[in-house]
């Protein structure tokens, strides 16, 4: 894998999208068996997240991925503030199993 991001990281990138296409539609099938809407969905999208953020660690490339720590405070950042919004507005409702 290494060595295909270093040849070319467009390939690279392009690959991982076709990986989370056909794991997606391999979930679809699995999700009506088990009965519950996007659970084997979820498990992929975790998994080749999780593979993803070990390859970046430990090929040192946080950094130029903007994965690191800012040297400002984020409270400085009123630009959080929608972001936060956006992010838990599903939840403002409750959560529901159908």
């Amino acid at each position: 894998m290494k060595k295909l991001y270093e040849k070319s990281e467009q390939a690279f990138a392009i690959i991982w999208i076709v990986i989370y296409c056909v794991l997606q539609s391999l979930a679809n099938p699995l999700n009506e068996k088990i009965g519950i809407e996007y659970s084997v969905s979820a498990i992929f999208c975790i998994v080749q997240a999780t593979v993803l953020l070990v390859f970046i660690r430990k090929n040192i490339l946080l950094k130029r991925y903007g994965l690191c720590k800012t040297s400002v405070p984020a409270r400085q950042f009123l630009y959080y503030v929608p972001l936060f919004i956006l992010a838990t507005g599903n939840l403002w409702n409750g959560i529901a199993v159908n």
